[in-house]
């Protein structure tokens, strides 16, 4: 898990890498704002060693740290269960995870979650929304056999001779297709 004070340091720098993504706060029963947490658990996911995703901290606003969750929304997020229920809505098989809660010498409060790397290639579900759907890609994890290592390619299959066949892959972006077949597992 990390500590306080190495979060502390992510965040002075201003940005965000690879493995540590920030995103502002949010409630647990706001749909969308669940959706692009297990975006970011899953990205988390997909790396070598896994990732953190710090909960209440903006964005353009990391080097100040702020604004902080507020009371319930930090024991919301705190609460494992309640958090491991939300994002397994999102993902198959579900994204593995410690969280903590931190206040900073400030008196911000935030939480993390600490993501593990995914065990098994994971498939997206479809109460994923469509916006963060379409720019989601995933990998096997490292030293997987039997996998390929392309990314997963959210949209359905195109049954042979249809109307797109001449123009590329035979996967289609949800957006524009309107076939009707359902999409890959």
């Amino acid at each position: 898990m990390i500590e306080r004070e190495d979060v502390e340091q992510q965040l002075a720098l201003n940005h965000e890498t690879r493995p540590f993504e920030v995103k502002g706060p949010g409630d647990l029963a706001d749909k969308a704002y669940v959706a692009k947490i297990a975006r970011a658990a899953m990205a988390m996911g997909n790396l070598s060693d896994g990732g953190v995703v710090c909960l209440g901290i903006d964005d353009k606003r990391m080097r100040e740290m702020m604004p902080g969750l507020a009371t319930t929304q930090a024991m919301d997020w705190s609460d494992f269960d309640n958090v491991s229920a939300a994002l397994a809505r999102y993902s198959d098989p579900p994204v593995t995870f410690l969280t903590d809660q931190y206040t900073l010498f400030n008196g911000v409060t935030f939480v993390i979650l600490d993501v593990s790397e995914f065990d098994r290639v994971p498939r997206v579900q479809k109460e994923l929304s469509r916006r963060v759907a379409e720019r989601l890609h995933v990998r096997p994890p490292t030293g997987q056999t039997g996998v390929s290592d392309r990314p997963l390619v959210i949209g359905h299959a195109r049954p042979a001779g249809d109307r797109h066949q001449q123009r590329g892959p035979r996967v289609c972006p949800p957006r524009r297709c309107r076939g009707t077949t359902p999409r890959p597992e």
